[in-house]
């Protein structure tokens, strides 16, 4: 079982999107190929306005934020060797301030280039 923290592990910022599973798959070649473990994240805040028709509790902003890191931690766990250390983490904030302080003693931030905005391209 992989456990260094000596160094500092790959850190991967997810928002659910296509773009973050394949920061993803890289963040799970990186921790191969540096043989350090990996830290998924994915952080969650309850915006400014929803719309006049959805209003979603606390608890479904972290669901789905649990959901989101919980995929992501089964699809590297199939992609890394057996009994890889492998670690998911949510938070309630803004994704920047969570990448901050995760990355404090990282080896590798890897994040994907397009997000999960109102627009996709």
């Amino acid at each position: 079982m992989i456990e260094n923290t000596v160094g500092g592990r790959v850190v991967v910022g997810l928002d659910g999107s296509v773009g973050s599973r394949a920061a993803l798959d890289w963040a799970c070649a990186e921790a191969l190929r540096l043989a350090r473990g990996l830290t998924i994240v994915h952080s969650w805040h309850l915006p400014v306005t929803v719309g006049p028709y959805v209003n979603p509790s606390p608890e479904t902003f972290e669901e789905g934020a649990r959901h989101v890191v919980n995929e992501a931690a089964d699809r590297a766990r199939a992609a890394l060797p057996p009994g890889w250390d492998v670690r998911a983490k949510t938070w309630m904030g803004r994704p920047a301030d969570f990448l901050v302080a995760e990355s404090e003693d990282a080896a590798v931030v890897v994040v994907g280039s397009r997000g999960r905005g109102g627009i996709q391209g």
